[in-house]
């Protein structure tokens, strides 16, 4: 082992080369030749006082040998010779092996601590997070400014009244969502979905954007829900108003419907009914709206258009 390797074992076991507990072993081992011989605690007083530009007192050293002999690397005799220690090979063995032990088992603890946050962060998302300092904040600052939709009837009419009935000529309507969190009720389309679709019919272009998970199936199902829309989604891809891309992501992100870069309803849950979401304005969050946006430019770019496949699909389910 390098002399950096040594260090980090020895800081992992709690020994500290420069202190006064081991300065007090090293004299022990010194003064006692053959590792047979006991040794008084003045002789060691002494000579850690001949190595060490610190001077300790008897008390600090008698403490330091009671340590040494807690922790295994002394033996002492108290009842014929109380005040006087012995070190060996073997006792040295013994301490260091305590060490380990105890180290082990605080390490141990500490993993089983480290596995419990981790199991607690992989538990929540960043939007139960989200939703819960909103709600603890609401009184105050940002809060202030943000419309927090509790509610998936109040989600559902926020998105129509602030996005879909304000849409006008040259507007764009975006839509990002997981693939997985759409199709997880499939077969059964809700007067939502079927309101959107007939809204983007009436001329209002819209860029649907699916995030698809690695290995993920999810195109079929997605066809078999929208199947009993097929003939409104047929006339509003062939329109041009309706665009829809899939995108094989990796992570999570952004799910929200924007109209244009000026409002934004943002989800803060992973539920097919999403009932908890921001209203969000370019008055009061520009910056979060520009990220999202950039956001979903760029997986557009980089997504495929599923539209054709889609509407096939519908008509063969």
């Amino acid at each position: 082992m390098n002399p950096d390797e040594i260090a980090a074992l020895l800081d992992s076991l709690g020994i500290d080369l420069n202190s006064t507990v081991m300065r007090a072993l090293g004299a022990v081992l010194e003064l006692s030749a053959n590792l047979y011989n006991p040794v008084s605690t003045a002789a060691v007083l002494e000579r850690v006082r001949e190595k060490s530009s610190e001077a300790p007192t008897k008390n600090w050293v008698y403490k330091c040998l009671g340590e040494l002999e807690r922790k295994g690397f002394l033996k002492v005799d108290k009842i014929r010779q109380p005040y006087l220690y012995l070190s060996s090979t073997a006792d040295l063995v013994e301490g260091v092996q305590k060490l380990q032990r105890n180290a082990s088992i605080r390490i141990r603890r500490r993993l089983a601590e480290l596995r419990r946050q981790v199991e607690l962060l992989e538990s929540v998302t960043v939007e139960d997070v989200c939703s819960a300092l909103l709600r603890r904040a609401a009184p105050h600052g940002t809060a202030q400014r943000t419309t927090l939709i509790e509610g998936e009837e109040k989600v559902h009419a926020t998105i129509i009244n602030s996005i879909f009935e304000q849409v006008g000529p040259g507007d764009i309507v975006r839509i990002l969502l997981p693939l997985h969190v759409v199709v997880t009720d499939r077969g059964v389309i809700g007067d939502f979905d079927r309101l959107v679709i007939e809204k983007i019919t009436k001329e209002v272009r819209t860029k649907a954007l699916l995030t698809q998970r690695e290995g993920e199936e999810g195109i079929r199902c997605f066809a078999e829900y929208l199947r009993p829309t097929r003939h409104a989604l047929k006339g509003a891809l062939d329109s041009g108003n309706l665009e829809i891309r899939v995108h094989s992501s990796h992570g999570k992100t952004y799910r929200f419907y924007s109209l244009n870069n000026d409002i934004m309803v943002m989800y803060l849950t992973e539920m097919f009914r999403p009932d908890v979401a921001l209203l969000l304005t370019r008055q009061t969050h520009s910056r979060m709206i520009d990220d999202a946006i950039r956001t979903f430019d760029r997986l557009w770019n980089e997504a495929v258009d599923v539209g054709n496949a889609l509407l096939e699909t519908t008509y063969l389910a």
